[in-house]
């Protein structure tokens, strides 16, 4: 055999092993997920790959854009999703952008498309069938979680600068059970609280060598008796019922009238629910500084919920990276998992939500009804979740205008707060004690450390729920490992 078909030989019998194997050099994108009826959508998000995302945003732009033109019969607005990112220039590295945010893009879907399914699907279809593209899904929308008892109406006002209002006369803190220690006798209630009582005497306790975001559309109210004012603000800062009652679990002043904070002296901010806002909180934060992520994605019908379907927000891969960005550098992410009842380990979500498939470092937080110390049944459940606290309407806290406590109303304050977005918050003041004391110890604990921390010394929940809705933490213990952890170090 002459050389020449030796060689043409050896090169087709390649080919047809690599075709044979699976392994073309080059692979088309994945549509995520796809779009279903009765759900708007205004975008949707494309990831390209690296090679595309070394041209400049504009080149990759106008590629996107150009390749919908055929489908869409029009030419459809795209923008990068992490603008902040590219200001002008190509993207940044891997080595500074490892979770590729600089290569996510927005599509603009036409006015009339919306709610057409078919036409979005056929979109993203042409977009997946590039080689250049890794993945497209839909952009679900942010919704709030709270229980319809939740803290108030959703009363939304700008800032204005006026005086605080008058503190009540009465301190309401006896009345916020889940400061309590887990142990603690409370009539009617099998499930105690995370001990805060035991955490707020210790140097660091009260959340002071921490800052806390508030990520969330609406910031608290600024002339709430109870409440700090902002150390800072990214993006927008509208007032709200839901961002006033979230704040008040977090970090309500401690003076001995109203209620209390967890972590009372942690320095409070708040940033808009634009997930663009990631880039700049992470440069922001610091190893062990904490971020509530208050709000889900309204999703289609799915994994036997049919209505009202609500998921981690992190079920979108764009969150799930942005979310990453944040806790690779040590900061704590807290998440609440939503109120449909769903279980994240079913068939429908093929893995997503097991960390064996991926696992952004988020502490995924569900609810619990203290009465009973049983998974609300309203909260999404499975094995990814790692905490959970009270969230079935009997949690005090701070509100816009007039609340109730005990029946009877109360201008300021309610006790009939609930669903997972108050059990993220509690979470959130926990893990902004534990991580508090940790840096008072010289131990500064990464987000990740700080979930598995809460999850291995929280307490346990009857009948096994403790499987599919975490531990509900407990600062003694979380403290006394710390201290354990820091003593082994020292020997």
């Amino acid at each position: 055999m002459n050389t020449t078909k030796r060689t043409l030989t050896i090169a087709t019998l390649a080919i047809a092993l690599s075709l044979a194997l699976g392994t073309p050099s080059a692979t088309a994108g994945t549509v995520d997920f796809r779009a279903s009826t009765g759900i708007s959508y205004n975008f949707i998000v494309v990831k390209v790959s690296e090679g595309l995302s070394s041209r400049d945003a504009v080149g990759v732009q106008d590629s996107i854009s150009g390749s919908l033109s055929p489908v869409a019969k029009q030419r459809l607005d795209v923008f990068p999703l992490f603008g902040v990112m590219h200001a002008g220039q190509a993207p940044t590295g891997k080595r500074d952008d490892p979770r590729g945010l600089g290569r996510y893009y927005r599509v603009v879907l036409p006015t009339d498309a919306t709610l057409d399914t078919d036409r979005i699907n056929t979109y993203m279809e042409a977009l997946a069938a590039r080689d250049d593209v890794d993945l497209v899904y839909p952009e679900l929308r942010p919704v709030p979680v709270e229980s319809p008892h939740a803290a108030g109406s959703h009363q939304a006002r700008v800032r204005d600068g006026l005086a605080k209002a008058a503190h009540p006369a009465s301190d309401l803190s006896n009345r916020q059970f889940y400061l309590y220690a887990p142990d603690a006798p409370m009539r009617g209630y099998r499930l105690g609280g995370v001990d805060f009582h035991y955490a707020s005497r210790l140097p660091g306790g009260q959340g002071e060598n921490v800052t806390v975001i508030t990520m969330e559309p609406g910031g608290w109210d600024d002339r709430h008796p109870d409440l700090p004012d902002s150390a800072r603000n990214f993006g927008p800062y509208m007032i709200d019922s839901a961002g006033t009652a979230t704040a008040g679990i977090l970090a309500a002043v401690a003076d001995g009238q109203g209620m209390i904070g967890i972590a009372n002296k942690a320095r409070l901010a708040h940033a808009s629910l634009d997930i663009e806002n990631f880039v700049e909180l992470a440069r922001y934060l610091n190893r062990g500084d904490v971020l509530t992520l208050s709000y889900a994605a309204a999703a289609a019908p799915i994994a036997g919920c049919r209505v009202e379907c609500r998921l981690p927000m992190e079920y979108m891969p764009a969150w799930a990276d942005a979310i990453k960005h944040l806790t690779d550098r040590g900061v704590v992410v807290v998440e609440n998992v939503g109120d449909s009842g769903i279980d994240l380990d079913h068939a429908d979500f093929a893995g997503r939500f097991s960390r064996s498939h991926s696992d952004s470092g988020a502490i995924l937080v569900g609810g619990i009804c203290a009465k009973d110390g049983r998974r609300s049944p309203s909260s999404n459940y499975g094995s990814r979740v790692d905490s959970a606290s009270w969230s079935c309407q009997d949690v005090l806290t701070a509100t816009i205008g007039p609340g109730v406590i005990e029946g009877k109303e109360v201008e300021g304050y309610t006790d009939i707060h609930g669903g997972t977005v108050a059990a993220a918050a509690i979470v959130g003041g926990a893990a902004a004690s534990a991580s508090s004391y940790a840096k008072a110890k010289h131990l500064p604990l990464s987000g990740t450390e700080v979930r598995t921390l809460l999850s291995s010394t929280g307490t346990s929940f009857d009948n096994n729920d403790s499987a599919v809705i975490g531990t509900h933490p407990d600062l003694k213990k979380a403290f006394v490992a710390i201290d354990d952890c820091v003593e082994s170090m020292s020997n």
